[in-house]
């Protein structure tokens, strides 16, 4: 029974939380960056993205979240970069990577609780990675609000 709820609550979270995109709607560049980092093609990743996520099929669902999560990845990782680059104190740089380091730790920790119920079955990717890419979202909004801080910052 317990799996029935969380297989229920993972496929509500991936047809209605995580954001679905038409491959045209996302960044060429974006596209690009993932299908680099993932070593396959372009049309690889736009295919994953338009099929993937709502096909039921095991493979291609695996494959759409790692998609999403990539391209969240990279947006955490250009607001981390873009915010080490404005923040000008080495003491202030030093505990922003302290922050981060504690941070995946925490999402990494999270996640393992959050999809645990899954460990063993097809769905486990899927849930594990979903969180991921929840996580990663959610911090990337966060650096971006220091990022975009106008008085009273962390890092003044």
């Amino acid at each position: 029974m317990k799996r029935k709820i969380t297989l229920i609550t993972t496929v509500i979270l991936i047809v209605f939380v995580t954001p679905i995109f038409a491959a045209d709607e996302l960044d060429d560049a974006l596209i690009n960056n993932i299908a680099k980092r993932e070593n396959v093609s372009a049309e690889t990743v736009k295919k994953a993205i338009d099929d993937g996520c709502d096909s039921g099929i095991t493979k291609l669902m695996n494959e759409c979240v790692n998609y999403y999560y990539a391209g969240a990845d990279i947006q955490l990782n250009r607001a981390y970069q873009s915010l080490m680059k404005k923040i000008t104190s080495k003491i202030s740089k030093l505990r922003l990577k302290k922050m981060q380091k504690a941070w995946i730790v925490q999402r990494d920790a999270t996640c393992n609780t959050e999809s645990e119920s899954w460990e063993g079955g097809s769905g486990y990717h899927v849930a594990f990675t979903t969180c991921l890419q929840t996580q990663t979202e959610e911090r990337t909004e966060k650096l971006n609000e220091y990022l975009n801080c106008k008085s009273a910052c962390p890092w003044d």
